[in-house]
C-alpha cells in the first residue's frame, strides 16, 4: 500500500522526535558518558516500547528487549 503524504509528514516528525531524544539523552548532566543499557532504561521507564527505543538508538528491538531482560533478571535474583 503506497504512503500517503500525511504518512510521510509523520515519518519525517517522528524521526526528528527521535533525533532530539538521542541529542538530549548525550546531554544529561547527572552522567553524561551514559551507556546503551542506561539510555535504554530511560527509555523504557519512560513508556516507550522496545520497538520504539530500537529505532531512537539505532538498535534492534531484540536487543533493547534482552537488555531489558537482562537487567529485570540481575534485580530479581538479589
Amino acid at each position: 500500500m503506497p504512503e500517503s503524504k500525511g504518512d510521510s509528514t509523520d515519518n519525517v516528525i517522528i524521526q526528528r522526535l527521535n533525533t532530539l531524544i538521542v541529542l538530549l539523552l548525550d546531554q544529561l548532566p547527572a552522567n553524561p558518558t551514559s551507556t546503551t543499557a542506561d539510555k535504554i532504561h530511560k527509555l523504557s521507564g519512560l513508556g516507550l516500547r522496545p520497538g520504539e527505543i530500537g529505532r531512537i538508538l539505532s538498535k534492534p528491538a531484540k536487543y533493547v528487549t534482552a537488555t531489558l531482560h537482562k537487567r529485570k533478571k540481575r534485580k530479581s535474583r538479589k
